[in-house]
């Protein structure tokens, strides 16, 4: 009977045990990403989507705005340099991102909020 009674501390143990904690295998664009965003920019042309795509990932992995947008991302995507540009162009026409861009620099990349009206 002894084993069935209650620790004398007064704490009972927790009867489910504690399962180790899953790490993600490889790498993933952490979510959620804005149904509406992601349709704007897939209407875009080019490679558009994949450079917001490769903005929201930045994003993911510093959870802060703005992002620093490197050819070494980029390329993750399958985005050239050159492409990758044209893309950023087409999100910042579409009032989908603002970028702020330094000679020399990496562009610093920001997410602008979409309304369904837009």
């Amino acid at each position: 009977m002894d084993r069935f009674r209650a620790p004398s501390d007064g704490e009972l143990p927790d009867p489910r045990p504690k399962r180790p904690r899953r790490r993600q295998s490889g790498w993933f664009v952490k979510g959620p990403i804005p149904g509406e965003w992601l349709s704007r920019a897939a209407r875009l042309p080019g490679k558009a989507l994949h450079v917001g795509l490769a903005v929201w990932y930045q994003f993911g992995l510093s959870k802060a705005w703005p992002v620093v947008l490197t050819g070494r991302v980029l390329e993750r995507f399958g985005v050239r340099p050159d492409a990758g540009r044209r893309g950023l162009r087409q999100l910042e026409g579409d009032k989908l991102v603002s970028v702020n861009r330094h000679p020399g620099r990496c562009p610093r990349v920001t997410v602008r909020k979409t309304d369904a009206s837009d």
